[in-house]
């Protein structure tokens, strides 16, 4: 089951930002092939969607793994780190500080960026992302309108291909189609995605505050 927040605002220093959280964990069923336990969250700045701090914690069948990244927007740089551990690969640390290009994101902020757009079919909307060390621009493509069916009703959606591009080099990570609400708060309902062993598809089964709405903005803008 996959869950995404947004929790009550916190203080950065003297900056009001959003804290965005996701869980990830797999049902009784699937742990019997690879269990899941995993969370991401990202603190993001509420005036200019620029991102303080992003981290990851996970835990898996046969793996253990810690990141963060720190966003220094007073001397331009990207701290990061990761360590993993795993039980047949043993324990590999990455440290890197990196030069901040204004605008990036974080890989998960960068869901919740797509969603403040005002999305119209035949548009695509881009997005700089930093994420494990790497560089990675994101277009991600307004395809269509359709109905979607669920198991909490029928929903007017917007059919999204997110198209990666890493380090300038155009590459495939998993063909993708996502669909949100075609209204302002663009909820998420399914997303489809390749992965190694098939197709992942997940599906909305709840929405606890569907008033909820982030502020419409068309890009991240220096704090």
């Amino acid at each position: 089951m996959v869950t995404l927040e947004v929790r009550p605002f916190v203080y950065i220093g003297d900056r009001k930002a959003y804290h965005f959280m996701g869980t990830v964990k797999s049902s009784a069923t699937m742990d019997l092939i690879h269990s899941i336990n995993d969370w991401i969250e990202s603190y993001v700045d509420v005036e200019t969607f620029y991102p303080f701090k992003s981290a990851l914690h996970g835990v898996e069948t046969d793996r253990l793994r810690e990141g963060l990244m720190v966003f220094d927007y007073e001397s331009n740089k990207i701290e990061y780190w990761m360590k993993r551990v795993h039980l047949k690969k043993g324990e590999k640390e990455k440290r890197l500080t990196d030069t901040l290009t204004p605008g990036v994101l974080d890989m998960f902020s960068s869901a919740f960026f797509l969603r403040i757009q005002k999305l119209e079919v035949g548009k695509s909307y881009h997005t700089d992302i930093y994420n494990e060390g790497k560089r990675i621009t994101v277009d991600a493509e307004v395809l269509r309108k359709e109905k979607l069916e669920t198991t909490i009703g029928t929903f007017d959606a917007l059919v999204i291909r997110p198209i990666t591009k890493f380090e300038g080099i155009l590459q495939t990570y998993g063909d993708s189609t996502i669909w949100l609400t075609d209204d302002e708060r663009h909820l998420v309902l399914q997303v489809e995605t390749k992965i190694k062993i098939g197709y992942l598809k997940g599906k909305v089964i709840q929405i606890e505050d569907p008033e909820y709405q982030l502020p419409i903005q068309g890009s991240p803008t220096q704090p």
